[in-house]
């Protein structure tokens, strides 16, 4: 009876590894070395230091990625790169007031294009635009404000579509008492970090768009 016992119990044990082996099973198979860039995509109108939407962006893209093996690489090794195909292609960002010329984003040609050249499985294409900050007046404070407009989507390659898509307009808010008038930096940032949360939230329906 207890060999009985002992061999139903390591019966389950085994059917229960085997179900979390199948539920990973995305991340097990995709090959090591497998790579995912970044493309941001930022107006001029963005008010704030770069390397702040840089630290931000990268920090939820490898979180999305985080135990499996993808290899992120980032926006400061993309970015040089990204530049030179937007002028070979003539791709003028959003911020131009030139009205002769030619006034769009990146679109899903251009990512696959620039998946090849990273030789990228996924790329993450983040397209940030924040409106001038405004001042804000209280009782005792003062401040700025921004609306901050994200558009966040994963762009495979291999299926030539976007496997992921999420538009998130949020507003960010820096207040300062007495003296002062705000930062327009930290309200952007407010603001991206409240669009970036959003898309943490859904970081397992992403797991179960790429599988």
């Amino acid at each position: 009876m207890h060999r009985i016992s002992i061999f139903f119990f390591a019966l389950m044990l085994t059917l229960g590894i085997s179900t979390k082996v199948s539920a990973g099973e995305f991340f097990n198979t995709a090959p090591l070395g497998a790579q995912v860039s970044i493309v941001l995509d930022s107006s001029g109108g963005v008010f704030s230091e770069p390397e702040s939407v840089y630290k931000m962006v990268n920090k939820t893209v490898t979180k999305i990625f985080q135990g499996t093996n993808y290899k992120v690489i980032p926006i400061e090794k993309t970015d040089a790169d990204v530049q030179i195909y937007k002028e070979e292609h003539d791709i003028v960002e959003t911020s131009s007031t030139d009205k002769n010329v030619p006034d769009r984003s990146l679109k899903m040609a251009d990512l696959k294009n620039l998946g090849e050249q990273f030789d990228s499985e996924f790329v993450v294409y983040v397209r940030i635009v924040s409106s001038a900050p405004q001042a804000t007046e209280g009782m005792m404070s003062s401040g700025q404000k921004s609306n901050v407009s994200m558009d966040f989507r994963i762009y495979s390659v291999a299926k030539e579509d976007y496997i992921y898509k999420k538009r998130s307009v949020r507003t960010g808010k820096s207040d300062s008492f007495y003296k002062g008038s705000g930062s327009s930096k930290r309200a952007l940032e407010k603001g991206l970090r409240k669009d970036l949360a959003e898309v943490e939230k859904e970081i397992a329906q992403i797991h179960a768009a790429m599988k």
